[in-house]
């Protein structure tokens, strides 16, 4: 087996920073923060949900909307929304602007009209 491969376990204790419940293990993860619990020092590492406070554990139910989510989506969309329309007002007036002298012919009529003009020049060559 080889030796120096595996992390070293430390006493650690968890701290859910909502409830200030404490969770007092062994961890591979380390910290400067540190606890006196009975005589033995343990590393403090805080966290922001644990069995202690989430709703899954508690049974309660909680609506979070951290820093208006909803509003920014809802921004984000208005926003979406407003160059959506000034792209179409601008190509309407682009399309305004462009306006084809005299009528306008069809590709199918500008190959029509160079068929016959080849036609018409190939008759003059043979005759």
């Amino acid at each position: 087996m080889k030796k120096n491969i595996h992390p070293v376990m430390r006493p650690t204790v968890f701290i859910d920073v909502s409830t200030n419940d404490k969770i007092i293990t062994s961890s591979t993860l380390t910290s400067q923060d540190t606890m006196d619990i009975d005589g033995v020092t343990y590393q403090v590492i805080r966290t922001d949900i644990s069995s202690f406070s989430h709703p899954f554990f508690t049974g309660e139910v909680r609506f979070v909307d951290e820093r208006g989510t909803m509003e920014r989506f809802n921004e984000k969309i208005k926003k979406a929304q407003a160059s959506q329309a000034a792209a179409a007002a601008k190509a309407a007036k682009n399309q305004k602007q462009v306006k084809p002298a005299g009528d306008a012919k069809s590709y199918r009529d500008v190959l029509r009209e160079q068929q016959d003009t080849i036609r018409t020049n190939a008759k003059a060559e043979q005759a």
